[in-house]
């Protein structure tokens, strides 16, 4: 939440707004990074306070209402903040569904008109993608974890580099999952090999989010690890 000080002296001192109408618009935030596991992710949402102070001093007195009646206008600042975030998440503007901001209230939509208040399905589905096979990883508490399992119903490969899971996996009845680089899981989740079903692991590493050896492998009858 960076400041553009020349403009808030412009504002305060000066009483004028220009040098704050000249700031606006430059907010920025990185997309996940599929590639180098340890990047940091940055977001600049610039200028916020004196979004804040123009809406008091000069939004209020030409509309000639009072801030409580103006705030609004304040808070919608956050939809953007929110949006940035998306950004931070994998989001982008448009999706396989849509144009760019023909989701009306859409979270990525760009216009300050739009309440963003909804994310589709698909979204929320990319976002949790981007936290299972980037960067954002990292980010994410030790204790995260879901309360339903993945249940792996056919043969399955997943070639990833790195992949953190945050549930148990279950692999059913005759069923082949494949897994290939580093698998981080949950300290206390389980992955569950029910009759007949064959867990690969082809160099792969599965460790815990502490980077200790991951052990937790329920074996059912006749169920088998294959390592390579």
């Amino acid at each position: 939440n960076t400041m553009n000080t020349k403009a808030y002296d412009d504002m305060v001192i000066r009483k004028s707004d220009k040098g704050y109408n000249s700031t606006k618009g430059v907010a920025i935030s990185q997309f996940p990074s599929y590639t180098d596991f340890e990047r940091s992710s940055q977001l600049n949402y610039p200028n916020w306070y004196m979004k804040r102070l123009w809406i008091e001093r000069f939004y209020c007195p030409q509309k000639k209402i009072t801030w409580k009646q103006g705030r609004g206008a304040f808070e919608g600042a956050y939809s953007g903040m929110a949006h940035e975030l998306g950004h931070s998440l994998g989001l982008y503007h448009s999706n396989e569904y849509h144009r760019a901001n023909k989701c009306k209230n859409g979270l990525m939509n760009q216009s300050w008109k739009s309440k963003r208040n909804y994310i589709q399905p698909t979204e929320i589905g990319k976002s949790h993608k981007a936290l299972m096979t980037s960067n954002l990883m990292q980010f994410v508490t030790d204790e995260s974890n879901y309360n339903s399992p993945k249940v792996i119903f056919e043969n399955e490969n997943w070639d990833f580099k790195k992949i953190r899971f945050y549930q148990d996996i279950i692999v059913k009845e005759k069923q082949v999952l494949i897994l290939n680089g580093t698998v981080v899981l949950h300290k206390n989740a389980t992955i569950t090999l029910e009759k007949h079903a064959i867990l690969i692991l082809n160099k792969a590493h599965l460790v815990t989010v502490e980077e200790k050896p991951f052990t937790n492998i329920i074996k059912k009858r006749h169920a088998k690890v294959i390592e390579y």
